[in-house]
């Protein structure tokens, strides 16, 4: 048949692979091919970039897992990048997950291994810190296998990012420690050692050891000649405003516009505007520091504003270097309302995450469940019904799971271990059963109180963990949590959801009227909230916080007794304490059987293997940091 006498042929997309017609299967050289084509976009973004990424993600996810393995992964690792500077995160998580998919089909270690890496990293950037360490631990774990300094460096490190994303710096640095061992091991590779040192120094700077945050600061800006890549550069800038900030503590202000001029050199070379706006920051700091309030100021609030059409993660760090300037300057009213709309910022990135996350479960599930026609027959209609009810029910249990994450996360700076919220759920169960409350009741309270301080996300580190008595415009902050936590979970259907939220917002109020919010006291109060209370507050005083030890259990019920009729439900009150004597009386550990629930959660599993892995793994030989805590910044990650 000849050209004419057949139907006419596509014409080739301008984003296929070269001599790839639009729909046809990707073979290797053509999987090679759009892998040359997506990393020339990685070394100069062109204006074709947008249309490659979008055509180029639809052929390779329609691609079979186990196709051409390398090839196809190679290619989604590239848009995982691209779709990471065009400040995408839903997409970049997408490309990973669907990178570390196909690599598990292909039962390669070393491929999994580079794919987990990158949906870690894709992963705390969208916001889901707790999946995040969940793969970094998983890629650690094989990477300790095999040996390699490269993969050890990678998740040590993007574990530890991972951490200080979660406020955990004590650990984040150990992690940074292990990484730099590993990064001193590759010598062809110095920006592998300036991203463990500017890390070590962000840690340091957090936990308050400017000696040695200095000293680490200083390594990092001297590792490297000149910039690699982009990554480098902006790395680069970051230790520069680290250095900055110890050198400032330290009053060496020369020396701290001698590392701004460096740093504002890096940023117009290298282009990025995240390395823009720190570079700003430094030179805001320096001059509020040095005496010009009204100069650095105005520099730091035009960084800022810059900074508001970027990521998440840039916002936060001029926000929190706002609020220092204004702390510096004496001017604490104005550095608290900078923390309140970083409390806003916190909420409103945890929110549009989790919208994202559950957007993409049902899409997820919707592919597990694709539409059909009309069903004809009866019986085809029933199963359709009972498909749907599958869908639903898997959706609430996610979110839910998901929310429940989260909310560890948010007491991890108060309680390392993760089973605070386990215990008081399981607690708050135990009471109402023991107030002749319905089974019904108990395992709803069970879920929601575990949620009860998810709010705690959104509430600066360098306020909650603040070892002295709180001022009281922190404490303002610190009470926001409840209504942020409840906002949080503002969208969500259930009576999971409601629950929580009367939790939420109610478990500070007291009995007499006096706690917060002020304005509800007694049976207003509802019971859930009523019945949290007590078993947080029990909770709370049996184990160690910041700024105290934790009290024996004779004693936090002696007190519990005290504030029963004035904080607590008077009645409530005389059943907690009846059923803590019950479950003393029987023997065994008090916490593990009230923390027996967090045996079942696969996040607080990977907390205690990572546990594992650092006491295992050899240190760098530099020792660890005091313990404190500052104003926030970001870690650096790998790209």
């Amino acid at each position: 048949m000849s050209e004419s006498q057949g139907p006419p042929r596509p014409e080739p997309s301008p984003t296929d692979p070269p001599g790839e017609p639009d729909g046809a299967a990707l073979d290797a050289r053509a999987l090679a091919r759009l892998r040359d084509r997506l990393h020339a976009q990685l070394r100069q973004p062109g204006r074709e970039l947008a249309p490659l990424l979008d055509r180029a993600w639809q052929r390779l996810a329609a691609e079979p897992a186990g196709a051409h393995a390398e090839a196809r992964i190679e290619c989604l690792l590239a848009i995982f990048q691209l779709r990471q500077l065009s400040q995408d995160g839903a997409g970049a998580v997408d490309a990973a997950e669907l990178a570390v998919t196909a690599a598990r089909a292909a039962g390669t270690p070393a491929l999994l291994r580079r794919a987990l890496n990158a949906w870690a990293i894709a992963l705390y950037e969208a916001g889901d810190t707790p999946q995040a360490l969940e793969a970094a631990v998983e890629g650690l774990d094989s990477a300790l296998l095999g040996g390699e300094p490269l993969p050890l460096w990678a998740h040590w490190n993007t574990a530890g990012v991972a951490l200080v994303y979660m406020a955990l710096y004590d650990e984040a640095l150990r992690c940074f420690e292990r990484a730099l061992a590993a990064a001193t091991q590759l010598p062809d590779r110095p920006g592998a050692r300036l991203t463990c040192l500017q890390n070590i120094a962000l840690c340091c700077l957090h936990l308050e050891d400017h000696r040695r945050g200095l000293d680490s600061a200083e390594q990092a800006v001297g590792v490297m000649a000149g910039p690699g890549n982009l990554q480098d550069s902006v790395n680069l800038v970051l230790a520069e405003y680290r250095y900055v900030r110890f050198l400032l503590h330290f009053e060496q202000f020369d020396r701290a516009r001698e590392r701004c001029r460096r740093a504002r050199e890096l940023a117009a070379r290298c282009g990025a505007p995240r390395a823009a706006v720190m570079a700003a920051l430094a030179e805001g700091l320096t001059d509020v520091y040095d005496g010009r309030a009204d100069l650095g100021l105005s520099r730091i609030e035009q960084a800022l504003a810059r900074a508001r059409t970027q990521n998440s993660v840039t916002l936060r760090d001029a926000l929190n270097a706002l609020a220092l300037a204004y702390e510096r300057a004496n001017e604490p009213d104005k550095a608290m309302i900078v923390l309140r709309e970083l409390v806003v910022h916190t909420r409103t990135a945890q929110q549009d995450a989790l919208r994202v996350r559950q957007s993409r479960h049902l899409q997820r599930l919707a592919l597990g469940h694709p539409p059909r026609l009309a069903p004809e027959t009866l019986l085809e209609r029933r199963a359709s019904v009972l498909r749907a009810r599958a869908a639903e029910i898997e959706m609430k249990r996610a979110r839910m799971e998901l929310i429940e994450r989260l909310a560890v996360v948010a007491e991890l700076r108060e309680d390392p271990s993760g089973e605070h919220c386990y215990r008081v759920g399981r607690l708050s169960a135990l009471l109402a059963e023991a107030a002749g409350y319905d089974d019904g009741f108990c395992v709803s309270l069970e879920l929601s109180a575990r949620l009860h301080d998810l709010g705690k996300l959104a509430v600066p580190d360098g306020v909650l963990l603040r070892p002295g008595r709180l001022r009281e415009r922190e404490w303002d902050l610190v009470r926001r949590h409840t209504h942020v936590g409840a906002e949080m979970l503002r969208d969500l259907e259930g009576d999971e959801a409601r629950m929580a939220q009367e939790i939420m917002l109610y478990h500070h109020a007291w009995w007499n009227g006096t706690g917060y919010p002020a304005d509800v006291s007694h049976e207003a109060i509802p019971v859930a909230a009523r019945i949290v209370a007590l078993a947080d507050s029990f909770d709370a005083m049996t184990h160690p916080r910041a700024y105290r030890p934790a009290y024996p259990v004779e004693i936090a019920l002696s007190e519990i007794a005290y504030l029963g009729g004035k904080q607590f439900d008077p009645r409530l009150t005389e059943h907690l304490i009846r059923l803590i004597g019950l479950l003393k009386a029987g023997g065994g550990d008090l916490d593990a059987l009230l923390a027996r629930a967090a045996g079942a959660s696969t996040f607080v599993r990977v907390r205690q293997r990572l546990g594992q892995l650092l006491a295992a793994a050899p240190a760098s030989p530099t020792g660890a940091g005091a313990t404190g805590a500052a104003a926030g910044d970001s870690a650096a990650g790998i790209g």
